[in-house]
């Protein structure tokens, strides 16, 4: 993990970033590839979670706030889409990982569009 921290935190160039983030995801979701690689445009998500008295429904960790993130995904074998909810530790590293895809992949979503 030490190797893979150095190697994810200086990419050659963005052919090698998109692959770093997509196994960042790995990662994080412990998702099949397909999972990985059609997570839709607008996968991130975020609830706060309290209700309307302040009191916290879901249980999170120690240090965490009150949002819970997660990513929608389309499972594979024909399942509903789904929210895989992330462990407070992921955050960080899927958050990181979903920007950049968003940011690295513009260029092929426009012509895809186009």
């Amino acid at each position: 993990m030490v190797a893979y921290a150095q190697c994810t935190n200086s990419p050659i160039n963005d052919r090698e970033e998109i692959l770093l983030r997509i196994i960042d995801l790995h990662i994080a979701l412990g998702s099949r590839i397909n999972e990985s690689l059609l997570i839709p445009l607008d996968c991130w998500v975020e609830r706060d979670v309290r209700d309307d008295q302040n009191a916290v429904i879901v249980e999170t960790g120690e240090n965490s706030t009150y949002i819970e993130c997660g990513i929608r995904y389309f499972p594979e074998k024909g399942f509903e889409p789904s929210i895989h909810w992330l462990a407070d530790s992921d955050v960080p590293l899927a958050k990181r990982a979903v920007d950049r895809l968003i940011f690295l992949t513009r260029k092929a979503r426009e012509t895809a569009a186009w």
